[in-house]
């Protein structure tokens, strides 16, 4: 992957590994507190996983996580130096709906329905993307498909099925267990361990209503907070107008 084409996937990875791959466990027993075998995912009302251990809440989530159609998630925090925030809803389908910005690299917006996307970037992503075109098509949608180098890796970051794909493969871990809480006014169980780099971190599962996460909050070098909503709902990303879109070829034929 060239440097101008990682940047992309960076911005838009940040955004969802976290608890992704924070979602790992298993059938062993942990130091937890609780320790009920009880619980079982129901569609609404309590579903019981703050009476489990701490790594059985964290296998819950997962298989929550992995069979959800759509979900949407909010994130504000630190990626590799830069303060970044997004927003992001997407579904099994291949549609997305993303606005993210980076510090100073700048951002974009991405609009993706099936293997068709459409980006805006700003600022130094701009400059990566369009290159010597960035002037001539400042505020234009680029239009063009996945299978392009330009569109490839962010692409992936915006496909549920990778992200889903990626939990089933992530590593076991131990959690242990916190406290009943809130989140958005939703009852949440807190479960503490760490990500794929060892750094601290805290999920937030639903205790009411299927077992997703509603929260994740990384504590080392690159801080974040990510907040999930959205899990199951449509995902219908407005298409940009004609008049707002060029086509990747002619920003090529720019250069």
């Amino acid at each position: 992957m060239t440097s101008k084409n990682r940047v992309w996937a960076v911005a838009a990875c940040a955004a969802l590994a976290l608890a992704v791959t924070g979602c790992g466990g298993d059938d062993k027993k942990d130091d937890a507190k609780g320790g009920s075998n009880g619980g079982s995912s129901v569609e609404s009302g309590a579903n019981g996983v703050e009476k489990l251990e701490a790594n059985e809440i964290a296998q819950k989530a997962k298989d929550a996580m992995v069979s959800a159609k759509s979900m949407t998630a909010k994130v504000d925090g630190v990626s590799e130096g830069q303060k970044t925030t997004a927003e992001l809803a997407m579904d099994s389908e291949g549609n997305c709906q993303t606005d993210m910005t980076m510090g100073t690299m700048g951002g974009y917006s991405l609009v993706k329905i099936g293997n068709e996307a459409w980006v805006k970037p700003t600022g130094m992503m701009a400059q990566m993307m369009l290159e010597s075109g960035a002037g001539k098509f400042k505020d234009k949608y680029v239009h063009g498909t996945t299978d392009h180098e330009k569109f490839k890796d962010i692409g992936e970051a915006c496909d549920i099925k990778a992200i889903q794909k990626e939990a089933t493969d992530s590593k076991d871990k131990k959690w242990t267990k916190g406290d009943v809480t809130e989140v958005d006014g939703k009852k949440a169980i807190a479960i503490k361990g760490t990500d794929n780099d060892g750094e601290p971190m805290t999920l937030y599962i639903a205790t009411e209503g299927k077992p997703y996460p509603l929260k994740a909050e990384q504590q080392g070098k690159d801080k974040a907070t990510i907040l999930y909503s959205g899990w199951d709902e449509k995902v219908t990303p407005q298409k940009p107008a004609a008049t707002e879109t060029v086509e990747i070829t002619a920003v090529e034929a720019a250069k």
